[in-house]
């Protein structure tokens, strides 16, 4: 099946809004249960259609379509069965594996694509390939094509008509601590008088930590006194607790596992590092400067 055919015409203002979801982390779930909140908060009717736990700590999506996390052609099937029992007029799906769903829609309702990430160029193997030929084809096949930022927008040059494509920087909520700094601190092996440096990263290659580690090496070396927190979870945890003990750096790195509200470990940090190969609009970035932490970042989408 193919998507409705694009229109100039916007959707009445009373029409009902699905934001789909595929397997989310992160930023694609804060920006989503915000960007919910605040379409309702305008009057606007939404629903919010995911895995079951799509938005996992921030709440519960309205209904489950379960988008897969590859693209099994059996699995794209019954979440698009699902995704037809869902009422709406318009669907706007983040991320590639919910854009599949989305155009294979029963109803044939148009279809709004977030871009949150593209795959890379320099990323490698038959997979890799294959991923950049599936998302080009969705590309195409979208109403409108929403990237968080020039670089992804640029990804999409010649693929749609740019009268199609925005460059929008996803919303967040404004960064609140929970917690008291110290008692932060003190969990993450900070309770001294030294520098606590800060990484709000899913464990993927994407994010690149082991050059934070290696960075980190260096630092040691410098201010012995300093520690280092690595706050999330993922694919590379195995890995790096091997590198975090070959560097010698079990006393001044610890890996924190995950957080429902890493607003509170971005606070308590003197430092927040960033050493992502790929990002659109990094979230820990804005919430970090908001904070007013001090931030040593890559040259990282949106970050110069």
């Amino acid at each position: 099946m193919t998507a409705a055919s694009p229109s100039s015409n916007p959707l009445p203002p009373t029409s009902k809004v699905v934001e789909l979801m595929g397997p989310a982390v992160g930023g694609i779930r804060t920006h989503v249960a915000e960007l919910t909140r605040r379409l309702r908060a305008a009057g606007r009717d939404v629903v919010v259609a995911g895995p079951p736990d799509a938005l996992g700590h921030l709440g519960r999506n309205d209904v489950v379509v379960d988008v897969p996390a590859g693209l099994s052609p059996w699995g794209l099937v019954r979440a698009r069965r699902q995704l037809g029992r869902v009422e709406g007029q318009l669907l706007h799906a983040h991320g590639l594996k919910a854009g599949w769903v989305a155009v294979g829609d029963p109803r044939r309702r148009p279809v709004v694509l977030t871009l949150h990430n593209l795959v890379l160029e320099e990323s490698s193997g038959r997979s890799a390939r294959v991923m950049r030929e599936l998302e080009r084809r969705l590309v195409r096949r979208v109403d409108r094509v929403i990237a968080p930022s020039p670089a992804i927008a640029s990804g999409c040059e010649g693929l749609i008509a740019p009268d199609r494509l925005a460059v929008i920087v996803p919303v967040s909520p404004s960064p609140v601590p929970r917690r008291p700094r110290a008692e932060v601190r003190a969990e993450l092996g900070a309770d001294g008088a030294g520098p606590l440096v800060v990484v709000v990263a899913r464990l993927h290659p994407q994010k690149d930590l082991s050059t934070f580690l290696r960075a980190m090496k260096l630092v040691a070396a410098r201010v012995p006194d300093v520690r280092a927190a690595i706050v999330g979870q993922g694919p590379l945890e195995a890995e790096l607790v091997r590198a975090i003990d070959e560097l010698g750096l079990r006393e001044t790195v610890r890996l924190a596992g995950p957080s429902d509200h890493a607003v509170d470990e971005l606070a308590a940090a003197d430092v927040v590092a960033l050493t992502s190969v790929w990002e659109a609009v990094p979230l820990v970035v804005a919430e970090a400067a908001q904070l007013g932490r001090p931030i040593v970042s890559t040259d990282v989408g949106i970050v110069s």
